[in-house]
């Protein structure tokens, strides 16, 4: 079906070819300088998983097994940071500081990079991988750099490979939900919301260079928030007129 968003995309592509061209010194004037855009609606995350699917879905790998391990510090990353799939592949050995918590994100969208908060479950799984499993897995490419590496060859891991990983424990742990990368991204957003989290603390977490894309979140989370506010507020507790 031809819709907006096929539209903007399909345009999006011929004006970055163009650009292209132009830069290049292949065309004289560039016909795409004209091109207007047509405005998207911003559209609520379709599936964003609920506390008790997210702890489902981090206790399905089997830490009994080295893979087990590595996917495990995999999923707790992604829900602990919301950093992109992209972001997640492009990790090295040196970006995360486990003795202090942070993990530095590389080659963010738009080549911006940051530093972002290592949840400590996050970092208690990532220093177990680190220490008994990667070296397992590396072993016959001990100069690779990268954090999350394959089990056969032990070189980094590639968007595609992670992202069966996701899938393959989405269906382990019974989520009828399709489940994604991303949708970790969704799920941190949203949850670190409904917990009280200031939006632009959210923002510079994922990375968004400006706060209303961030600001969709906060439409997924206000059923939440209503139900929180109505537990939680003295003034709904107080039975008097």
């Amino acid at each position: 079906t031809w819709t907006i968003h096929t539209t903007h995309s399909h345009l999006r592509a011929v004006r970055r070819l163009y650009e292209f061209l132009d830069d290049q010194g292949k065309i004289l004037m560039n016909p795409a300088v004209g091109i207007r855009m047509p405005k998207l609606e911003r559209t609520l995350p379709r599936n964003v998983l609920t506390r008790s699917e997210m702890r489902k879905l981090l206790d399905a790998p089997d830490t009994s097994l080295p893979a087990g391990v590595r996917d495990r510090a995999m999923l707790e990353v992604f829900y602990s940071t919301g950093i992109r799939l992209a972001e997640l592949c492009h990790l090295t050995i040196h970006d995360a500081d486990l003795l202090n918590g942070y993990l530095r994100v590389n080659c963010g969208k738009g080549c911006k990079d940051r530093v972002v908060p290592l949840g400590r479950k996050a970092r208690d799984y990532v220093n177990e991988y680190m220490r008994h499993v990667r070296g397992i897995l590396t072993r016959k490419t001990r100069d690779e750099r990268a954090l999350f590496v394959g089990a056969r060859h032990g070189g980094g891991l590639s968007t595609t490979r992670v992202n069966q990983i996701v899938r393959h424990y989405a269906r382990r742990a019974g989520i009828r939900k399709k489940v994604s990368p991303h949708v970790f991204r969704h799920t941190c957003a949203t949850h670190l919301l409904e917990g009280g989290a200031d939006i632009s603390q959210v923002q510079r977490l994922l990375g968004h260079v400006l706060i209303n894309t961030t600001q969709i979140y906060t439409r997924v989370a206000q059923p939440e928030i209503k139900r929180t506010h109505k537990k939680t507020h003295p003034r709904e507790k107080d039975r008097e007129a």
